[in-house]
């Protein structure tokens, strides 16, 4: 089985809920990075964006922008849940980058 220390995981949207899945993906040595429409620096909504290990402002319904920083940070895995509207978006981006 590979390994998954190192390996960046994308993470759509940075609610409470979020920071502790970061947490715990920190916790094992996963590469963190959190991404939605709030401002990197608005820790109130986006909790997840103050522990992550990059944050960007960047909304998960912008797919061709997820994609871009996706390609650009070679991303390993992409996370979404507490969120039925981000399901098929998060499909979306993992059909296009195979």
């Amino acid at each position: 089985m590979e390994s998954i220390l190192g390996k960046k995981l994308l993470f759509l949207g940075g609610t409470p809920a979020i920071r502790k899945v970061v947490e715990k993906a920190k916790s094992m040595g996963i590469f963190t990075i959190v991404i939605d429409y709030y401002a990197n620096d608005d820790y109130l909504h986006s909790p997840a964006k103050r522990i992550a290990d990059e944050s960007y402002q960047i909304s998960a319904f912008d797919i061709e922008g997820v994609i871009r920083c996706c390609r650009s940070k070679r991303i390993d895995g992409i996370f979404c849940c507490y969120s039925d509207s981000l399901l098929p978006v998060c499909l979306q981006i993992c059909e296009k980058l195979k």
